[in-house]
């Protein structure tokens, strides 16, 4: 019986973590150091503070665009979704080409 018992409990521990076990997709991770602080979790930024990267014109248009203010920054005012921002964003120009292609295809 505590042969039964003991499996019993290894197969719901085994259950249990596939539900708490991640995957994360590529570039999440890239995404969770360096732009969560300002864009936030869920990608909305901060009205007025930080522009959303989630349902953006400036995400989902020109590429050339979206790559140079990674890897550049920015520092002048921007309309986004018909909302002026004035925070500045630092370059990421020390990101690994692959780490910014999956930070970029991540955010798109």
């Amino acid at each position: 019986m505590k042969h039964k018992s003991l499996v019993f409990l290894l197969l719901a521990v085994i259950i249990l973590n596939s539900f708490t076990i991640q995957k994360n997709e590529p570039g999440q991770d890239t995404y969770e150091t360096y732009c969560i602080a300002c864009h936030q979790a869920d990608g909305k930024g901060t009205l007025g503070i930080n522009p959303p990267l989630m349902g953006s014109d400036w995400v989902s248009g020109d590429k050339t665009r979206l790559i140079k203010t990674v890897i550049l920054g920015l520092n002048e005012p921007q309309i986004i979704n018909g909302v002026k921002y004035n925070n500045a964003m630092p370059a990421h120009d020390y990101l690994e080409d692959a780490e910014l292609a999956n930070l970029l295809t991540f955010v798109r």
